[in-house]
């Protein structure tokens, strides 16, 4: 299993994914949690429609603005991320998570049986 979580922003988001898929045997999981910008008036309407759960969750959670630790925007919005994910890992789910967040788990295809390894 590889799991990638509020990492991905960091890094180049295809060839990540590609590198990540090459790396798994087949059956293996990757799962990423990761970060998408906000880039289209719809990806601001789907945030600002979340904003209160984000609120409320970060007052429960007695939550800091600032804890000091360098961070990087995200580049990718949901869209392209969506975009270029069916493409690298056929078969992924994506969905959409709270404070800019989405979940993305993929399961490499098993080789087919009575197939000939290469």
């Amino acid at each position: 299993m590889i799991a990638l979580v509020a990492t991905l922003h960091h890094m180049e988001l295809q060839p990540t994914l590609e590198q990540a898929a090459a790396l798994l045997r087949p059956g293996g999981h990757l799962m990423v949690v990761g970060l998408a910008a906000n880039h289209t008036p719809s990806d601001w309407i789907l945030s600002a429609a979340a904003l209160l759960f984000v609120r409320i969750g970060s007052l429960l959670h007695r939550e800091t603005a600032d804890v000091g630790v360098p961070t990087t925007e995200p580049r990718e919005n949901l869209a392209v991320i969506r975009h270029v994910s069916r493409k690298v890992l056929p078969g992924r789910k994506l969905r959409r998570g709270l404070y800019y967040r989405y979940l993305l788990t993929w399961e490499k295809p098993k080789e087919a049986i009575g197939s000939v390894p290469q």
